[in-house]
């Protein structure tokens, strides 16, 4: 390694308790989707680091939606890559789930706390690595653009636009979830859709007139049935019905229900496929009142998607430059692995510029009470990240460049 290299890689060690107070201060600070306020307190902390170190920023705001935050710098012609975060979690503003804290498992450092894993530590890392390579290493060329969203546990319907516009001017993009197990990064990812079923029918009272009723519960329990049919695990084709809400009392024919599930897939083909099945179920009608001579009737409204993220050519190249550093730095083999939750990944991989998620610390639990951060592993991902962010702009990979 060179020596500026060397003194990259000292910076987080010299850092390392800097760097666990600014994961506390915004760890502590409630960032769910829909907590606007909270997005923006968070956001509040990180700009001002950004614009100590030359950062320009901007803003879009997204009415009912977190505010979306663009940092960029550039510094001479270069590699432009894009680094991308999210600032909201999926912990409600009254969850009992609410701060950081510090506690041992197994004889390693471990941190709880709301998004801690998801993805604030990968946050704090961002801000980091790009804090590393300008101070230590003197980056003097290149581009680099973070982009922190407040949607993307809801599936990024506003920001998505902004910065699938973005990617398309950048070289790289580099996105900082967690890593899914020791070891490891993701290069490929399950697409995902999300559904809301409605199907309307007419109520009664079921001891009186039950004959002028359609009962929607009995029509949904059907197209579950069918709906199920459709898992295939073998092809990695998964439905999962999340919520349902209907109906108003246990002695009134429900005339109104709901169902929000989401199914996810691998290939482009599986989706199209599904989505036809799907809609074949919604429009065909299992239940009819004989003394009415009438179905309940349904529709589908898609509420989030996310394509797949396909594992390229030049992903490949990409991921083994990556692997280098890794095993370079002393952590040893590391595996690019196939992942089925989504991320913004998904979505920027329809770029077709090369990407590379799961780049954040490792941990687990996400989305539960016992969200949790394996402490050690923050400062070692910094690490690999800033010396291969280094070395990518500084146009060391020869191989990877258009």
């Amino acid at each position: 390694m060179k020596e500026y290299e060397l003194k990259v890689v000292d910076f987080f060690d010299c850092h390392e308790e800097e760097i666990f107070e600014l994961l506390a201060k915004i760890v502590n600070i409630n960032s769910h989707s829909k907590n606007l306020q909270g997005i923006r307190q968070v956001g509040d902390v990180l700009i001002p680091l950004f614009k100590e170190l030359g950062f320009s920023i901007a803003f879009i705001e997204n009415e009912g939606y977190g505010r979306l935050i663009i940092a960029e710098k550039e510094l001479s012609e270069g590699p432009k890559v894009l680094l991308l975060g999210h600032l909201d979690t999926v912990f409600p503003i009254d969850s009992p789930f609410q701060k950081l804290t510090n506690t041992q498992k197994n004889g390693n450092s471990i941190a709880t706390g709301p998004g801690i894993i998801d993805m604030k530590s990968g946050i704090v890392s961002i801000y980091y690595i790009v804090k590393a390579i300008i101070e230590m290493a003197n980056l003097k060329k290149g581009m680099i653009t973070v982009v922190l969203t407040g949607d993307e546990e809801i599936g990024s319907p506003e920001s998505k636009k902004s910065y699938l516009e973005l990617a398309k001017k950048h070289d790289l993009a580099l996105v900082f979830e967690a890593a899914p197990k020791t070891n490891s990064i993701i290069a490929e990812r399950k697409g995902v859709k999300q559904l809301r079923l409605k199907i309307k029918g007419k109520d009664a009272h079921p001891g009186v007139n039950p004959e002028d009723g359609i009962n929607t519960v009995s029509e949904l329990g059907y197209k579950i049935v069918e709906l199920l049919k459709l898992n295939n695990k073998q092809d990695g084709i998964s439905l999962n019905f999340g919520m349902v809400k209907g109906g108003v009392a246990v002695n009134r024919i429900c005339s109104d229900v709901s169902l929000w599930f989401e199914y996810r897939f691998k290939t482009s083909e599986q989706d199209n496929y599904i989505f036809r099945q799907i809609n074949e179920i919604v429009n065909n009608s299992y239940t009819q009142n004989q003394h009415l001579n009438q179905s309940p009737t349904a529709e589908i409204e898609v509420l989030a998607e996310a394509p797949p993220l396909v594992l390229t050519e030049q992903n490949k190249k990409v991921i083994n430059h990556y692997k280098a550093v890794y095993k370079e730095l002393g952590f040893g083999e590391l595996n690019a692995i196939f992942f089925g939750g989504a991320s913004d990944a998904n979505n920027i991989g329809q770029t077709r510029i090369p990407v590379l998620d799961g780049l954040g610390p490792l941990g687990g639990n996400e989305h539960s009470r016992e969200e949790y951060l394996l402490v050690a592993s923050l400062c070692e991902k910094c690490k690999v990240n800033a010396v291969f962010l280094y070395r990518y702009i500084n146009g060391i990979f020869a191989d990877i460049y258009n």
